[in-house]
């Protein structure tokens, strides 16, 4: 066991460490790999979601037919016009990315597969790498994998379904 001013200076060069990994991942866009780490969940700003306006966007290809997709919102009670797929290759290179900043129409935001380059991304390589320079500009993101790569499937949609901003304003009514 170590006495106080042991633990003391313990403490202290773990603080340092942790607090030079944070900034460098902040500045290598990795901080939600630093915060998946340590377990660590930061609450986003709150934002009321309104069921009736708002939307959430899958943006991705479907690695199934969109209406297996449906089904799964059927099932869990959730009304088809309140979610919009973009998956089609051509229309998702051409979406203008940034009309997502700032976004009031979508809650949420549940990315697959997607072309490197779009319109809308400024200097960022890709929307991935647009949406986590900034995150707090954007909806809430999920990023869907399976196998460690992006990928809808009927069992991560679902997943990620249930724990959209919009899921849980529907069920707190």
């Amino acid at each position: 066991m170590y006495n106080a001013k042991q633990l003391s200076e313990i403490k202290q060069k773990i603080i340092r460490k942790i607090t030079s990994e944070v900034d460098r991942a902040n500045e290598d866009g990795l901080i939600e790999e630093i915060l998946e780490r340590y377990g660590i969940v930061f609450e986003e700003t709150s934002i009321s979601v309104n069921t009736r306006l708002m939307k959430i966007l899958v943006f991705g290809s479907l690695a199934g037919k969109k209406k297996d997709f449906q089904g799964v919102l059927n099932r869990l009670g959730i009304n088809l016009n309140n979610v919009e797929f973009i998956n089609d290759y051509s229309e998702l290179k051409r979406y203008p990315v940034d009309t997502l900043r700032f976004s009031t129409k979508y809650s949420d935001l549940l990315i697959g597969p997607v072309p490197h380059s779009q319109t809308g991304m400024g200097d960022n390589s890709s929307l991935i790498a647009t949406i986590k320079s900034n995150p707090a500009e954007y909806p809430r993101v999920q990023l869907l994998e399976a196998n460690n790569k992006l990928k809808i499937t009927k069992t991560n949609f679902e997943k990620a379904i249930t724990s959209t901003r919009y899921f849980d304003a529907l069920n707190e009514y």
